[in-house]
């Protein structure tokens, strides 16, 4: 009897563990983060009080008498503020899919799959810009590109036959092993997979890009990240897990 008490209890103990766990959604670990949306965030890093509250002073030697009053400190606070919502924690979340016109599947050679991260061959052919995140293509974002110090990135070559034309890009792709099991899961659920990056932003970047489409070469701006954490969720529920 003693026996089975004590299995009673133990089974009691892993059940609750497992419902402890299963309960655990992902916002649980957004607290504290800022969520990247548009390029309004890198917009708030480059400006200065003049510039991101609109405020016609006048000359130079105005301005630096502005800057002593109360009025310039309030808006030099609330400033600071926003950019200290980015310049720290931040998080990107995009849905994962192996590419803009593929079903993810799991790479049986590498033990993983490739989540496609952006488009290379239209927006640039800089490709000493590696190892980037670009929301324009991932959720329709206003082109908000991060780059990371500590992830790898892997350039595709993609080719999509329409009748005689062949249309040839060159996609960014985040490699992400995981098990066979985990990979069953995701390749079977009705919903694609979400990807969370968690990471510590330490300002942004300016680079000089040749971009196809204009056949220019323009100024673009990226945020600047190390990774802290990666999440796959499927319906919320946290499926891989992964701390750098």
């Amino acid at each position: 009897m003693k026996k089975v008490l004590i299995f009673i209890v133990v089974l009691t103990s892993i059940l609750k563990n497992v419902s402890s766990q299963d309960s655990v959604k992902i916002n649980t670990y957004l607290k504290g983060y800022h969520q990247l949306s548009d390029k309004n965030d890198i917009k708030i890093l480059k400006s200065n009080v003049f510039d991101y509250f609109d405020l016609e002073i006048g000359s130079e030697l105005k301005k630096e008498q502005y800057k002593l009053s109360k009025e310039y400190k309030v808006y030099q606070d609330s400033l600071n503020k926003l950019k200290s919502n980015i310049k720290g924690l931040s998080y990107l979340v995009f849905n994962g899919y192996q590419s803009w016109n593929d079903r993810t599947e799991y790479n049986i050679k590498t033990g993983g799959f490739y989540f496609y991260t952006g488009n290379r061959s239209e927006i640039s052919e800089n490709f000493d810009i590696r190892n980037k995140i670009n929301l324009k293509f991932l959720n329709g974002d206003d082109n908000l590109g991060v780059v990371f110090t500590n992830l790898n990135t892997v350039i595709k070559n993609i080719s999509i036959s329409s009748g005689r034309y062949i249309s040839r890009f060159k996609d960014e792709h985040l490699f992400i092993p995981v098990s066979k099991k985990i990979g069953s899961i995701i390749e079977e659920s009705s919903n694609y997979p979400r990807i969370y990056i968690l990471f510590n932003c330490s300002g942004y970047k300016t680079v000089k890009e040749y971009q196809n489409y204009i056949g220019l070469s323009v100024l673009n701006d990226y945020l600047v990240g190390t990774v802290k954490r990666i999440f796959i969720t499927i319906d919320e529920k946290i499926i891989y897990d992964k701390v750098y």
